[in-house]
């Protein structure tokens, strides 16, 4: 009796064409891929296939103050520039069943009795709000640990800051203002000493100004925000702030000779004037910035040299003065 045989070849792709049959003689075609499927548009070529998410919204957040008093989680290390403009405290979460980040150190400052708004995702190059206290009728903001602001780094002589870190911090600086600004937040100002460094990784953080915080929209606005898109969100963030910045960043450095006379920074920084953050991110001044880690030589230069020890006593939290 004569015998036949079956010959499936495996499967390619998301069809079944590459099945044959094959008789004793060989005489079955030899196998063919299948065709590929090209689609335009945002659906995928094979709808079998799940489609892609879209990228999610970068959302504001109003903080709930939290009626307690905040030495009941955190234990204040030291007051810095206690008698100065922005007195803040670095304080310690205290270990606890209810401390989900026991011992870690933060920022406090007295801030407005107004409404404290952020971001509902903390960003890595913002000073991200953790919480909000409200005590003895003032409230106590609870940031990210700062590093050492941009002015004490800027008037350091050795090492001084040059056009590859002034390149670096606007990276770096720019990604986190861009956040703020596509989830509504505009800074109307931007001082050096709201950007700080880190020393263990050159990490840069934007503080949220007084002015940010206190920004809320109103109902139609709110409801205009939502409806749309990212990119018309952020278009009326204005990076004229930022220029500002850079400028009295260059004016700060001992010898800023060689920045001032750095066409392509004076360029980036008139670009600035006119350009949403958007656009200026893309600016290609900015394109063989340096990795952040390349900044913490200059930050631990600036704290020895510079970040004078007066500047730093012991403090409680509830004695910190308005920010």
């Amino acid at each position: 009796m004569d015998s036949r045989r079956l010959t499936v070849f495996p499967r390619t792709g998301n069809g079944l064409d590459n099945a044959r049959f094959a008789g004793r003689n060989g005489d079955a075609r030899p196998p063919q891929a299948p065709k590929r499927k090209v689609q335009s548009g945002n659906e995928p070529a094979d709808p079998k296939l799940p489609k892609l998410a879209p990228t999610l919204r970068v959302k504001r957040k109003t903080f709930t103050p939290i009626d307690r008093d905040p030495e009941q989680h955190y234990r204040c290390i030291h007051s810095v520039d206690p008698e100065g403009e922005r007195p803040y405290c670095l304080a310690q979460e205290i270990a606890s069943d209810a401390a989900e980040h026991a011992y870690r150190v933060v920022m406090i400052r007295r801030t407005q009795d107004k409404p404290v708004v952020g971001l509902d995702k903390p960003n890595p190059n913002l000073l991200n709000i953790v919480s909000v206290f409200r005590f003895r009728d003032s409230l106590f903001t609870v940031f990210d640990r700062p590093g050492l602001p941009l002015s004490e780094i800027a008037v350091s002589h050795s090492p001084q800051l040059g056009l590859a870190e002034v390149k670096t911090i606007s990276t770096e600086a720019l990604s986190g203002i861009y956040a703020l600004s596509a989830a509504g937040l505009h800074l109307p100002s931007i001082d050096i000493e709201d950007i700080t460094v880190s020393a263990s990784d050159g990490q840069v953080k934007v503080g949220e100004c007084k002015s940010c915080l206190g920004r809320l929209p109103t109902a139609e606005g709110q409801r205009a925000f939502d409806r749309a898109p990212l990119h018309e969100a952020a278009a009326d963030g204005k990076a004229s702030a930022f220029g500002a910045m850079l400028e009295d960043l260059v004016s700060r450095v001992p010898s800023p000779l060689a920045l001032q006379q750095s066409d392509d920074l004076q360029s980036f920084i008139r670009h600035a004037d006119q350009a949403i953050y958007r656009e200026l991110q893309k600016d290609a001044f900015l394109k063989d910035s340096l990795p952040a880690p390349s900044l913490v030589p200059f930050v631990l230069n600036a704290q020895i040299i510079v970040f004078a020890v007066e500047h730093v006593a012991e403090a409680r939290i509830t004695d910190l003065a308005m920010s």
